[in-house]
């Protein structure tokens, strides 16, 4: 037995029914996906770490350096935490160490692409 209008209308909809597939429909298959002149990032790019510390600590960072120098100057320290201090500072200053690694053998990129290429021409 089909259900009356006024049992219809009151009846809940499924998703099933609330969902379109065509292809018209915006915002995707679910309808809440992007949608044409809404940003999916409302609030923007996030403000970067070294935004957020130079409004924090002044503009070159000395409010920083000077509060490290003075836990490093203090006498209960630990020598580890002083070490890691100079690390931090010199690290700051000059840069990260360089890192070399050296790779041998095997064909170069260019080789195996021209290879390929020929592979490909045949």
């Amino acid at each position: 037995m089909k259900p009356t209008a006024k049992a219809r209308s009151h009846a809940k909809s499924t998703t099933a029914d609330t969902l379109r597939t065509t292809a018209k429909q915006r915002g995707g298959v679910t309808g809440k996906g992007f949608m044409p002149g809404i940003s999916g990032n409302p609030g923007g790019r996030p403000r970067s770490e070294r935004a957020l510390l130079q409004t924090l600590h002044g503009e070159d960072g000395a409010a920083v350096y000077q509060r490290l120098e003075e836990l490093r100057k203090q006498a209960g320290t630990p020598a580890k935490l002083k070490a890691q201090i100079d690390f931090f500072i010199i690290e700051r200053l000059h840069g990260r160490a360089q890192q070399r690694v050296e790779v041998e053998g095997g064909a170069s990129l260019v080789e195996l692409l021209a290879a390929a290429a020929a592979r490909i021409g045949e």
